[in-house]
């Protein structure tokens, strides 16, 4: 049985975001997403996407620019994307070391341009909770985790 006071016991075969979570951290990037994005220069973000495991299709759409919206159709929309500094604001509240946080940052970072889209940036906020609970970061994110989200 789940012991809901120590959430770190007993689930080392979870390896998926469960929907409540998935939420939780969707509350936060939509609260942040895009900030400080006009300061950005669109041409230095990468337009292709480094798409990690055996991601669905849909979830591939989902992360690829939207272009009937009438915005410059080379990059995608800056309002979709979070920089690299925010999630650093956001992942330093949890108190996890630096270095810690650096690692989390290196295993989600698909895009390479100092920029996290959304799925990126829940992984990375699992990681940070699972992280918290006492599990060890993994060596790879496993594609289990990135289809669910």
């Amino acid at each position: 049985k789940f012991n809901e006071d120590k959430p770190w016991k007993h689930h080392s075969d979870r390896w998926t975001i469960t929907d409540q979570e998935r939420k939780r951290y969707e509350g936060v990037w939509v609260t942040n997403r895009g900030s400080y994005m006009d300061m950005v220069d669109p041409s230095t973000l990468n337009s292709e996407l480094d798409v990690p495991g055996a991601l669905n299709t849909a979830l591939k759409a989902t992360m690829l620019p939207n272009e009937s919206s009438g915005s410059d159709a080379l990059g995608p929309q800056l309002s979709n994307l979070m920089l690299n500094v925010v999630a650093r604001e956001i992942w330093q509240r949890s108190k996890l070391p630096n270095d810690l946080l650096r690692q989390v940052w290196d295993l989600v970072d698909t895009r390479h341009d100092g920029t996290l889209d959304r799925t990126s940036f829940i992984v990375g906020m699992w990681l940070v909770d699972q992280c918290l609970y006492g599990r060890k970061l993994p060596k790879a994110v496993n594609d289990e985790v990135w289809n669910s989200v």
